[in-house]
Formats: structure tokens, C-alpha cells, sequence
């Protein structure tokens, strides 16, 4: 039985320009030199798949084409700086206030989850930052952040609203 496998793996295969044998029964999983086994690794040139070393040296005998593994990925709109009021200090926090924040170690934590972290970014990218925090203030984790901001300057943040 398993010479018929054999034998009809055998008769469908066919050699490649680079002289790597591949087959139409091989499937996606296949080592493509031998046909035998699953694919582990891929020539680092063209990035055909393999599944041993014997396998890597059968085909790195013939050569083959390199194939750029690098992918652009597309430029981020750059927006130009919001002009701030800086007449206007009510959503402005003090140098003291900023170096409150920066000590304590609850906000330090929250600031680990990289969630959070990209919800910041995204708020601070954002071309209207005052409907990105409308939005914001109605997922959990980033409500639990400014709740934690709220109480390590001292304010109780069911007033932070009066």
C-alpha cells in the first residue's frame, strides 16, 4: 500500500526551474525537495519549503532566486500639531500634578497594558481629541485609568464632573 503511494506520488512529480522536484499531490505542508515529509523550514533566498538538512543542501545545490521578505507597511497620516489654548488650564494638569502621576506606581501598572497604551496614542493622534475622549470614556479599561489618575491627585472621581 505504501509502495502505491510512493509510486503515485512519484508519477506526478515534476522538476522545478531550480531543479527542486515539487508535486501536485505534494499539498501546502510539503516539503517541496523530497515530497515525503512536512515542511519545518524555508530557504531564507526564494523561501521554498523544506524539512531537513539534507533536504536545504539537495536544493541550495541548484541555484534559486531571492525573494525580498520585506513588506512596506503604509506611512501613518501625519497631522499637523493642535494649536492649544494657553490661556485655557481647565484640562491642564500642573507640573506637580504630572509628577504625582508619574510616581505612582497604580498608574505606572496601568500604563503596562499595552491596550491602554495604544488607546492613549490613538486619542492623542486623534485630528479631534475631544470626540476620541467622548468615545473613550465608554470602554472600561480606559475609565479605570482615569479613575486611578483622578484618585492619585486627589480627587474623588464621581466630583472630577461637578
Amino acid at each position: 500500500m505504501a509502495e502505491d503511494r510512493g509510486a503515485a506520488v512519484e508519477a506526478t512529480t515534476t522538476a522545478t526551474t531550480d531543479g527542486a522536484a515539487s508535486s501536485a499531490a505534494g499539498g501546502d505542508r510539503c516539503c517541496k525537495v523530497c515530497l515525503q515529509h512536512p515542511q519545518k523550514y524555508k530557504c531564507p533566498r526564494c523561501r521554498l519549503p523544506y524539512c531537513s538538512a539534507a533536504c536545504y543542501k539537495r536544493h541550495s545545490s541548484t541555484p534559486c532566486e531571492v525573494v525580498s521578505r520585506v513588506t512596506r507597511r503604509p506611512q501613518p497620516e501625519v497631522l499637523p500639531p493642535r494649536q492649544l489654548d494657553e490661556d485655557d488650564v481647565s484640562d491642564s494638569l500642573s507640573p506637580a500634578q504630572l509628577a504625582a502621576l508619574a510616581q505612582s506606581q497604580t498608574v505606572r501598572d496601568m500604563l503596562a497594558n499595552h491596550h491602554l497604551r495604544n488607546l492613549l496614542d490613538e486619542i492623542d493622534d486623534s485630528a479631534n481629541a475631544p470626540a476620541a475622549m467622548k468615545r473613550a470614556r465608554h470602554i472600561p479599561l480606559f475609565t479605570e485609568f482615569a479613575d486611578a489618575c483622578l484618585t492619585e491627585l486627589g480627587i474623588h472621581p464621581a466630583n472630577a464632573n461637578a
